[in-house]
């Protein structure tokens, strides 16, 4: 189970420590809590932030912007691509 509790979009720039070059940042932060069936110290359940770039957020999360808060208290379905590093591609309702 994820269900998600939140979001903010968070904006700005970093240096990159080995290139010296300005990086510039947007992304949508989803806060989600989820049940962790893989940590058995875990009483209850885990929150957690997943990130994903605003400019894919539409795409990603299936609604325009202007729809996102319709995301707050659902449970829904995160769908990874596999690979060494996994993205976040698609954010389904579960629907019961």
């Amino acid at each position: 189970m994820v269900k998600v509790v939140g979001f903010k979009r968070s904006t700005g720039t970093f240096t990159n420590k080995s290139t010296g070059e300005l990086i510039v940042y947007d992304n949508i932060n989803l806060y989600v809590i989820q049940s962790v069936n893989s940590d058995a110290n875990l009483h209850g359940l885990m929150c957690d932030i997943i990130k994903l770039k605003y400019e894919c957020a539409p795409a990603v999360l299936g609604l325009p912007e202007k729809d996102w808060d319709s995301l707050i208290g659902k449970e829904v379905l995160l769908e990874y691509t596999g690979g060494r590093y996994p993205r976040l591609e698609s954010v389904k309702f579960v629907t019961k």
